[in-house]
């Protein structure tokens, strides 16, 4: 019945009237890097739309209209009745820190991780880490991968990122080959897409990532 609501206010509405709140979840590095700056110059052409950016770990319904877009770094809910996904690309994992921090790595010296709170040690980013650097060596810890990267630069030791969240800082990497990588993947419901509003804005999403990718 929402649905249905939806679409009739869209049938009735004039072309050029843009007027939604798109609930968009993610988790924070594509939110804070990505989708936030990314979708500027679709408000300013449409003022009336407004963004309601939910961060979160936590593989949200979109069946159960908990948001009209999803995006993950995996593809978990592509399965989901009634959805409609997209891989909007492919992102790289690196392990990085301080020139100095990197230099005493590879000189074989012990250098401290930063990583993901306990709770969180289920994310592949975690478990690589502490298999390559080894659990004694935590020495920062954050359920914040911002947090975890502002941490890397004041060189408290090496961290595992995105490569999105490497580029325009002082990091530097461990080594030019990836530790490896994950499909970036966007999930809505099939009735959602054909909403102007809601398919605006994934278009200006898959130009966003689009410009990240290149």
């Amino acid at each position: 019945m929402h649905d249905t609501a939806e679409q009739l206010v869209e049938d009735l509405s004039t072309e050029d009237v843009i007027q939604k709140k798109i609930r968009i979840s993610t988790i924070q590095s594509l939110a804070y890097q990505i989708v936030a700056p990314g979708l500027r110059s679709l408000q300013e052409k449409y003022s009336n739309l407004v963004y309601d950016i939910q961060v979160t770990d936590r593989n949200i319904s979109i069946p159960k209209r908990e948001a009209d877009i999803a995006i993950r770094l995996s593809d978990t809910q592509a399965d989901e009745e009634n959805t409609f996904k997209l891989k909007l690309g492919r992102v790289n994992y690196y392990l990085c820190g301080t020139e100095l921090v990197i230099r005493a790595m590879n000189a074989g010296e012990t250098v401290s991780a930063i990583t993901f709170n306990e709770e969180m040690w289920q994310l592949q980013e975690v478990k690589h880490l502490l298999k390559t650097v080894g659990l004694e060596k935590i020495g920062f810890q954050s359920n914040s991968s911002v947090v975890q990267r502002s941490a890397a630069i004041a060189g408290y030791g090496v961290v595992l990122l995105p490569d999105f969240m490497i580029e325009n800082t002082e990091l530097c990497k461990s080594s030019e080959a990836p530790e490896f990588s994950k499909d970036i993947w966007l999930v809505t419901k099939k009735q959602s897409y054909e909403l102007t509003a809601v398919r605006l804005v994934i278009e200006e999403l898959v130009s966003a990532f689009e410009k990240h990718s290149q």
